[in-house]
């Protein structure tokens, strides 16, 4: 963060709260906005290890999401079709909520 950009917004009787709003959270934009698309494809199929090794699907199924059940119904039960169709529908899933997030929160991404 440029501390000539807080400065100047401290000698133009700017408060810390106008600070954070107006200066820093433009100049993190870019960052935040990375960080959100990239943790959401992390929640779809990277937790598939996490699960897989701690629980397996957990006592009842409980920790088992689409990414695992999908693993489940392809290779342990060797149902292919329900597994490529499980498989698509993740996809569009994905597909559609990065494009939204991409169309709705790029416009407050800020580049300088």
């Amino acid at each position: 963060m440029p501390v000539e950009l807080l400065e100047a917004a401290s000698i133009d009787g700017a408060t810390a709260v106008r600070k954070f709003f107006r200066i820093t959270v433009p100049l993190l934009s870019p960052t935040t906005f990375f960080l959100l698309i990239m943790n959401m494809l992390y929640a779809f199929f990277q937790v598939f290890g996490l699960i897989d090794v701690m629980t397996k699907g957990g006592p009842g199924n409980a920790t088992e999401v689409l990414v695992y059940k999908l693993y489940k119904d392809g290779f342990v039960h060797f149902n292919t079709g329900l597994a490529a169709a499980q498989s698509v529908l993740l996809f569009v899933f994905v597909a559609v909520l990065t494009v939204f997030q991409f169309r709705f929160t790029e416009k407050k991404v800020f580049y300088s």
